[in-house]
């Protein structure tokens, strides 16, 4: 069977797919995930893991992982749903999701770093994944032909390679927007000086009017409302009693970068 893999580049911006097929991917999948080929289920799972190595001298903010599968029943690929999203507590304009020569092994339900696998609880969850899915499609479908994985990423610099299949790159730009606009704000309410309970209140009518905005909806409004509301909930956290510091110093981290407007490039 035949798996495809697409490396999205462009000028020095380059990710690279190592899929099963590969000749490289028996040697890094044993050197930096050992013993996961004896596992339960990893000969149904195999043809939908990706090696996804950052061979670049920029950090990855954000990127997601795609598949399609080709099939002998259905005439054009189906795309194989994947709800992955980790969570990092950083600045959206700070955030790491891929350092410079990092590698993540990647699959539709987990992905996880050679350093994640060395922890118990990340190399029995992964572990755990592989054999309770091996039974549900599609990877305990027989009629497979092809799998093909594709990525979209946005580097450090703004620049975007992939086909944005997932909406990533505008969703990216809205919660950078979203951030900044919230912590511009903070910081002239500041200029006030207001009280403690003057800033839980604003967080809290920020979250309050983001109510039922969420990322599925069509249009850039919805998409900026539920950032904002999430950038909100963030600081209400960081928003102790005593502690309206915390929320003040990230605002005025975020505001030291400067403005970003991302630009997709095209894979050469």
């Amino acid at each position: 069977m035949p798996f495809g893999a697409v490396a999205q580049s462009g000028s020095s911006h380059q990710l690279t797919l190592i899929h099963p097929d590969d000749p490289e991917f028996e040697a890094l999948l044993n050197g930096n995930f050992p013993g996961l080929e004896r596992s339960n289920g990893f000969a149904i799972f195999r043809p939908y893991l990706v090696l996804l190595r950052n061979d670049t001298s920029h950090a990855v903010r954000v990127y997601k992982v795609a598949w399609k599968r080709q099939s002998a029943s259905v005439r054009s690929p189906q795309p194989i749903n994947s709800f992955i999203e980790k969570y990092d507590p950083a600045p959206a304009v700070e955030r790491v999701a891929l350092a410079p020569g990092e590698l993540h092994l990647v699959s539709p339900v987990f992905d996880v770093s050679p350093k994640e696998y060395q922890s118990t609880h990340q190399h029995n969850s992964v572990v755990t994944r592989m054999s309770s899915e091996q039974s549900h499609p599609p990877y305990s479908l027989t009629d497979t032909q092809s799998i093909t994985p594709f990525v979209d990423a946005v580097f450090d610099d703004g620049l975007c390679v992939g086909a944005d299949h997932y909406q990533v790159f505008e969703r990216y730009q809205s919660e950078l927007d979203a951030e900044r606009d919230m912590a511009q704000e903070l910081l002239r309410l500041l200029d006030a000086k207001p009280s403690e309970s003057d800033v839980m209140a604003f967080l809290k009518g920020e979250y309050d009017a983001s109510v039922g905005a969420t990322t599925s909806q069509s249009g850039s409004a919805s998409i900026y409302a539920f950032y904002r509301g999430r950038q909100a909930q963030e600081l209400l956290t960081l928003c102790r009693p005593g502690r309206i510091e915390n929320v003040m110093t990230r605002a005025w981290r975020v505001t030291q970068h400067r403005q970003q407007k991302l630009s997709p490039v095209s894979a050469q």
